[in-house]
């Protein structure tokens, strides 16, 4: 499995929306690559993407069967309206793209996703 693309809007510490690209320069002909930035960046963001979208949890927060998850806030950036989690992969040659959107939808898909569900295009 390769990781194409990461998209972010307003999850955590990242408002506003963001996308990671590697399939694009710089990153596309980087052979290995870090994340820095200061505390509170949205390093560890990513991450949490990342895990959310393949393994239904965020392990530095734990799984979303606990009470603090329930509350959508938890992930979501405090004083927005919408929000947007997507993680683009290739495997065996076919993209694969999962992904969380609206926030008044999002709350109802994490719910699908913490019952084994996932969404694919």
């Amino acid at each position: 499995m390769k990781i194409t693309k990461i998209a972010i809007k307003n999850i955590h510490s990242l408002k506003g929306f963001h996308i990671v690209n590697f399939e694009e320069e710089p990153l596309l002909s980087a052979g290995l690559f870090a994340i820095i930035g200061p505390t509170g960046a949205g390093k560890s963001t990513l991450l949490d993407v990342i895990t959310l979208a393949l393994f239904n949890k965020i392990p530095r927060i734990g799984s979303f069967s606990t009470p603090e998850m329930e509350k959508i806030g938890s992930v979501v950036t405090h004083n927005t309206d919408d929000a947007l989690a997507e993680i683009e992969y290739v495997i065996f040659k076919k993209k694969i793209q999962i992904y969380l959107e609206d926030s008044k939808k999002f709350e109802r898909q994490l719910e699908r996703l913490r019952n084994g569900s996932r969404f694919f295009t």
